[in-house]
């Protein structure tokens, strides 16, 4: 067994498994539940975080065994540490388990259900069929695409329901930054909101953009000068909690290949020189990347030129400096031919978009157990 390191339990109680029929994670303390950087609650001894559409705020998490995607129905008040758990049970071993032969809960590397389509039913009369990169970042949505009568795919924002029944709804334009008269895709927004970086321009070159959020709106679009070259770059998608620290996006080579790139970000913002992503492509074409918080975890999509027929990919992600690394390719043909629009922080769920040109007939989402 073996496991990688999107999932960090503080303190680490056990979670004892056997491959083949893995008990619920349980928890005493809120600390013990931390998960690619974002520290959720201990609900009923499972683990549960933030979650917009339930009432009291927060859903059990893929570990909770049977409660596993359901709201929390009533929170207690912080449970404070006042007392840590004995770590003498649970010191990592050095070998991916964790003390007694038991081990720490991830989703790394499992096959995924089979996807649900998002419904769109209630947002349909407002768009064209085209839409692209659906991200999520509370219960807001946030995605590309042309409204009825228009020409030019613009920024929305909907209201995104999880569930066992996925939507979207209540969608409108965002402007600005939108505007009717440049097309615009693939908005990544900050987990705080207050930094979205989206692609513009096609016919190409294709660039990026950035907005500066605040009140829950976004000011005039800035060209991302620092970023863009003669070829094209698109597809970001924002890595931090809750700013924004770091942004991944793809970029044509020479060849017009699409290759990954990363670029720190600090205040201001100022985005840094970026560097390209060490990964082994399995086609001639990787990019839309999104990214678990604590860059462990890294989905893609593989395609070959000619056509966009994506193929969804995942590695581990290895930071060292300014370089990443990401592990071989681990494909997921269980989740058709789409690429990855959205991860959820633990790298157990995701949203996918279709090929060639993506509609809104054509938005997924999967979600994969804990081993």
């Amino acid at each position: 067994m073996h496991r990688l390191s999107s999932y960090h339990l503080a303190f680490g109680l056990l979670f004892l498994v056997a491959c083949k029929s893995p008990r619920p994670y349980t928890c005493s303390l809120d600390g013990q539940c931390v998960v690619g950087g974002l520290v959720g609650r201990c609900a009923e001894s499972a683990c549960a975080f933030p979650a917009g559409d339930c009432a009291s705020g927060y859903r059990f998490h893929e570990s909770a065994g049977d409660r596993a995607g359901q709201c929390v129905s009533s929170l207690a008040p912080d449970m404070a540490m006042t007392t840590l758990p004995d770590m003498s049970t649970s010191l990592d071993a050095g070998d991916g388990s964790v003390g007694d032969g038991g081990q720490v809960p991830t989703c790394a590397n499992q096959t995924f259900g089979t996807p649900m389509l998002v419904s769109t039913s209630q947002i349909s009369g407002a768009l064209e069929t085209t839409m692209w990169g659906v991200r999520v970042v509370g219960p807001n949505a946030y995605f590309g695409a042309i409204p009825k009568g228009g020409t030019e795919q613009q920024i929305f924002r909907a209201t995104y329901t999880a569930g066992a029944s996925p939507s979207l709804s209540n969608a409108a334009v965002l402007t600005p930054p939108s505007s009717a008269s440049v097309i615009e895709w693939s908005p990544a927004v900050s987990a705080d909101s207050a930094l979205m970086v989206f692609a513009t321009g096609y016919p190409p070159p294709r660039e990026l953009s950035f907005s500066i959020g605040s009140g829950g709106g976004f000011g005039a679009p800035t060209a991302l000068a620092s970023l863009n070259t003669a070829a094209d770059e698109t597809d970001p998608w924002l890595v931090g909690k809750p700013a924004a620290t770091v942004l991944y996006f793809g970029r044509e080579n020479a060849s017009t290949d699409m290759e990954i790139w990363r670029s720190p970000i600090s205040a201001g913002p100022t985005f840094a020189t970026p560097t390209k992503v060490t990964l082994v492509c399995p086609q001639s074409d990787c990019g839309t990347p999104v990214v678990i918080p604590d860059e462990t975890m890294i989905f893609y999509a593989s395609w070959a030129n000619g056509g966009f027929v994506p193929n969804v990919q995942e590695g581990k992600l290895t930071v060292a400096g300014a370089a990443a690394t990401a592990g071989p390719a681990l494909g997921h043909p269980e989740l058709g031919n789409r690429y990855p629009a959205w991860i959820s922080d633990d790298g157990c769920e995701v949203l996918l978009g279709g090929g060639n040109i993506s509609t809104i007939s054509d938005m997924y989402y999967a979600r994969r157990q804990a081993k």
